[in-house]
């Protein structure tokens, strides 16, 4: 983010939303993919977010089931 000069009021907090530790990331879905997901988005949820809350989702499943197979292995 870039420091602009701070307005005559002396402020010199920047403006705007803190910076959310983000990556950019393409990702290719089939044609019928979008559709499927604005079908079933909640009120107010964007399509990204529900990507994000989906990859959290399997993320600490696998998470998960590697640390019981890993347990499995040591007992």
């Amino acid at each position: 983010m870039i420091d602009f000069p701070a307005p005559e009021s002396g402020n010199k907090s920047r403006m705007g939303r803190p910076p959310l530790n983000v990556m950019r990331t393409a990702l290719r879905v089939g044609k019928d993919v979008p559709k499927r997901i604005d079908a079933v988005l909640e009120e107010h949820e964007s399509r990204a977010a529900f990507i994000r809350k989906a990859i959290d989702a399997e993320l600490n499943r696998r998470e998960q089931a590697q640390r019981s197979k890993r347990k499995q292995i040591k007992d």
